[in-house]
């Protein structure tokens, strides 16, 4: 895992502490803490990826799957 990952991950967990100190006191499951911050990392890593596909699309014009794995460090 690369550094840009854990960077997405540490974002993901801020922001879902923030969402769950405003309305998931008590709950479980996929509507509390893990839950939220699970669907948080998602969103940033899709976001980040969809990014890192337009700009190799726009750039060079070919569909950005290698870019994509180069950026988070997967082979």
């Amino acid at each position: 895992m690369n550094e840009r990952i854990l960077e997405l991950a540490e974002k993901a967990f801020d922001l879902a502490n923030e969402e769950i100190d405003a309305k998931c006191e008590g709950r479980t499951g996929m509507d509390g803490q893990l839950g939220i911050m699970y669907r948080t990392f998602a969103e940033l890593l899709v976001r980040e990826c969809a990014i890192i596909a337009f700009e190799e699309w726009q750039h060079n014009g070919t569909s950005g799957e290698s870019a994509i794995l180069k950026h988070f460090g997967v082979e």
